[in-house]
């Protein structure tokens, strides 16, 4: 179906794999096209093995230097006005859960990632910033995130 967002497929694997669990779900370069993250934690959490099983991703960095007007726009987890500026969404990095720049890729706040990885109990085993891609020939930062189900 060309409608489908990809939700009933989703919901087949989970209830078709109740009794699969896996060691290491990996996506590298993957969130950069998803703003909220709350149904992937969900699957994973739920895909993942209850003992000790790994959740390592990339993400593209929410930036907040002012010098980089990229974001168009954005989730404000503080702030449910979606009347923002594009100066407002620059200089309120730090309340943001995610943005979307003009590239069309999402980028995701490092607290955003820390907050997700808390509510679905999983510890934080290593976040690092590296760079991610080449984006025409400039570096792309991000971060490289791994979790661990506690």
């Amino acid at each position: 179906n060309s409608n489908d967002d990809g939700s009933s497929s989703n919901q087949q694997l989970l209830s078709s794999s109740s009794s699969l669990s896996f060691d290491l779900v990996i996506a590298c370069d993957v969130f950069v096209y998803i703003g909220d993250l709350t149904k992937v934690f969900t699957m994973v959490k739920k895909l993942l093995s209850s003992e000790g099983g790994i959740f390592a991703f990339s993400t593209e960095y929410l930036c907040q230097d002012s010098d980089n007007n990229n974001s168009i726009k954005n989730n404000n987890n503080n702030d449910n006005n979606n009347n923002n500026s594009h100066d407002d969404i620059i200089n309120n990095m730090d309340k943001q859960d995610y943005a979307i720049h003009k590239n069309a890729r999402f980028a995701h706040s490092e607290t955003y990632i820390q907050r997700l990885a808390k509510q679905y109990e999983f510890d934080l085993v290593c976040m690092e910033r590296s760079v991610i891609r080449k984006n025409g020939g400039q570096d792309v930062l991000g971060s490289l995130t791994m979790l661990r189900v506690k």
